[in-house]
């Protein structure tokens, strides 16, 4: 029971951050971001919310729960498919293992105390 009580609010906050970090993602993309290795860190909270959505199915006998997790499995596959084609592709191009590109030189010092 009280696993059901916790288990039930939690999952609503989770499915609400997933909701905003996915909005933040997709904006990011527009944006020009593009893949890093940190990709695959998206991968454990879906993998999360899989077992306790599976877990929720299994403890209240609701369908609901069952179809989430079952939705929530797929986009996890999905993640985990985009993150390796990612790391492939990088790894193939060369992209992931480059070394860092140097950073622009800043702004001179106008006197010469300053430097």
């Amino acid at each position: 029971m009280l696993a059901v009580l916790y288990g039930v609010p939690v999952m609503g906050f989770a499915l609400l951050w997933l909701c905003l970090a996915a909005a933040l993602v997709v904006r990011a993309w527009r944006r020009g971001m593009r893949f890093a290795m940190t990709w695959w860190s998206f991968t454990f909270p879906v993998g999360t919310c899989v077992t306790g959505a599976g877990a929720l199915a299994a403890r209240t006998g609701l369908v609901a729960y069952d179809v989430l997790a079952l939705a929530l499995y797929a986009l996890l596959v999905a993640a985990w498919a985009v993150a390796a084609r990612c790391t492939a592709r990088g790894l193939v191009s060369g992209a992931l293992l480059a070394g860092p590109v140097p950073a622009l030189p800043g702004p001179r010092s106008a006197t010469a105390r300053t430097r």
